[in-house]
């Protein structure tokens, strides 16, 4: 295994010299730091990211509260960007399921030294993800607002309103609203294909399960 002391020595450098290289930390001439580099990159040297999180405090690792199958439709692309701008910001991310809850959310964020958390979806009025919400870790929230906690909510009821608009546009006057599981969200929607002035000239909104 390859260590911050087997590359001193083979550049012939202090141990500090060395992480002061790799950090990018000022203290140690551009030829010498980039001697460094080149040799870590040649003997396939990596950080211990242990190590380096007792250092700096932070693990570059986000949760993500999300139960439900990747796969979801509306989900995936939101999760793909988070993956995506995760990535570019240097960090990484883990889904948290079931085993997260029996334990506790905020304290198996804790245990996994997670940096921040985004609630993406789960069961909104568990204790257990409140206190996760409600904590001094940077938490995110996904179409549920908490107190004290970033909350990303979108126009479920405007969004309806104007694909109704547009269905009615192209001559359509029965609309069938269909969803999933009942719950908040798709309450709202309901509210946005029935209740806006386009649905009532159409005579009729049905909900279907």
């Amino acid at each position: 295994m390859v260590t911050i002391k087997t590359l001193a020595e083979k550049c012939g450098l202090s141990i500090a010299a060395v992480s002061k290289a790799l950090n990018g930390k000022p203290g140690i001439g551009p030829e010498k730091a980039e001697l460094v580099r080149q040799t870590a990159r040649e003997l396939g040297y990596y950080p211990n990211a242990a190590a380096q999180t007792l250092k700096t405090r932070r693990s570059h690792n986000i949760g993500i509260l999300f139960k439900n199958s990747l796969g979801h439709e509306f989900f995936s692309l939101i999760l793909e960007s988070i993956r995506q701008a995760a990535e570019n910001k240097g960090y990484d991310i883990t889904f948290w399921g079931g085993n997260a809850e029996h334990i506790g959310y905020y304290e198996h964020a804790m245990r996994s030294q997670c940096d921040g958390a985004i609630i993406a979806q789960g069961s909104f009025h568990a204790a257990s993800l409140r206190r996760l919400a409600e904590s001094e870790l940077p938490v995110v929230s996904i179409e549920q607002a908490f107190p004290g906690c970033t909350s990303i909510i979108g126009d479920n009821v405007g969004s309806i309103e104007t694909i109704v608009r547009y269905l009615h546009g192209l001559g359509h006057d029965r609309l069938a609203y269909i969803h999933g599981p009942s719950g908040k969200i798709a309450r709202s929607r309901f509210t946005g294909a029935a209740g806006n002035a386009v649905s009532r000239r159409c005579g009729r909104t049905d909900q279907r399960d």
